[in-house]
């Protein structure tokens, strides 16, 4: 999931309410570039091995559970595909 706010910051979580993890803004990428971008897989990775030492997740005080797992799955998998066709094609 993403979540945008009123100016088009995208942010990671619903509950970090002062944005101090924004993945990219609508106003100047695509939501495809932010969805596949560098912070958003990073944050995706991290959370991925159960690691919430990066901000906001370390100040968070929500009960983490893993909400959507089926869809980080896919997306797992369809980004393993994607980059080995880019490879593929660069050979």
């Amino acid at each position: 999931m993403m979540f945008v706010d009123y100016v088009g910051d995208v942010i990671l979580c619903s509950h970090d309410w002062g944005k101090k993890l924004i993945v990219g803004n609508l106003n100047h990428e695509s939501i495809l570039e932010i969805w596949s971008g560098e912070r958003i897989n990073t944050a995706r990775e991290r959370l991925s091995r159960r690691d919430r030492c990066f901000r906001p997740c370390s100040e968070c005080n929500v009960k983490g559970t893993l909400i959507g797992k089926e869809h980080f799955l896919g997306w797992k998998k369809h980004r393993k595909t994607v980059f080995r066709s880019k490879s593929d094609k660069k050979s």
